[in-house]
């Protein structure tokens, strides 16, 4: 080692604080992901019907 701090402001983020972060953080990528999903049911949804009726889709 050097005798540099391996951490930079070492001890100033406690557990809490972190473990805060963190859920915050995965909240948010559970809602891109909802998002996705739900972007993709609505795709499949749209499939589905123009399966279902392909005359009344293509006359619009």
């Amino acid at each position: 080692m050097n005798g540099r701090e391996l951490l930079n402001n070492a001890g100033e983020i406690t557990h809490q604080m972190a473990k805060e972060r963190a859920e915050i953080e995965f909240n948010k990528y559970n809602e891109k992901l909802e998002e996705i999903k739900f972007e993709q049911n609505i795709k499949e949804l749209e499939q589905d019907i123009k399966k279902l009726n392909p005359k009344k889709v293509k006359e619009k």
